[in-house]
Order: structure tokens, then C-alpha cells, then sequence
């Protein structure tokens, strides 16, 4: 049989303004990447970021990005949180324990939010 076709990949994806948008799980709660958190633009205009958890153990938010979300924020009377986990997956039981702060910044985040 001949082999199968595949279909040839969304090259719009691959674009770097597309890179970093945020996936938008819920009305308030975006999921990104590293380039997202990179992307002032993307945190700002597009999505209104008012809290970032970052759980990635190899990334951090550049200040001039954070000094650049808090002034944008600040003008429209919102505040920028950012929360970092530098989360290591040694075992399952670990990363559950550290797991209920993280769920609790979510919530206040959400208690907060103008949206």
C-alpha cells in the first residue's frame, strides 16, 4: 500500500507572533510558554495579564518586561503579580505537596481579576 499522506503543518503556527500567544483556558486564565512571558505585547494589549505563575525551573520573567507590564498595568488601575515555583519533577509526591499554594494564587488571582 502506498504510504499515507500527512497533512502538511499550519505554517500561520509557526509564526513568531503566533508562538507567543497565550491559549486561553478560561475568560481570566491563560496557559503560555517562555515566549509568551517574553512578549509584552501579548501580556498587555492582547490578554490583560494581571498574575503570571511560572512553575518552569529554567525560566524567569526579564525585568524590563515585568517593569514594562506593571506600568501598563498600573495606568489602568491593575495590579502585575508574579509567582514563581522553580519546580523539579524528582517524584510525583513532591510536585503534589507544592501544588496547593500554586492553586491558591490561582484563586486569589481569579478573586481579583476585572474580567
Amino acid at each position: 500500500a502506498p504510504p499515507r499522506s500527512r497533512a502538511a503543518p499550519d505554517l500561520r503556527l509557526q509564526r513568531p507572533e503566533n508562538l507567543a500567544c497565550a491559549s486561553e483556558i478560561l475568560p481570566w486564565l491563560f496557559l503560555g510558554s517562555s515566549r509568551t512571558a517574553a512578549c509584552v505585547g501579548e501580556l498587555t494589549t492582547r490578554a490583560g495579564i494581571t498574575h503570571v505563575l511560572n512553575l518552569a525551573r529554567e525560566y524567569c520573567l526579564q525585568d524590563e518586561v515585568r517593569m514594562e507590564v506593571e506600568n501598563y498595568n498600573s495606568k489602568r488601575g491593575l495590579r502585575f503579580v508574579y509567582k514563581r515555583y522553580s519546580l523539579e519533577v524528582l517524584c510525583e509526591q513532591e510536585l503534589l505537596a507544592q501544588l496547593p499554594e500554586a492553586l491558591n494564587f490561582i484563586e486569589a488571582a481569579h478573586k481579583t481579576s476585572p474580567w
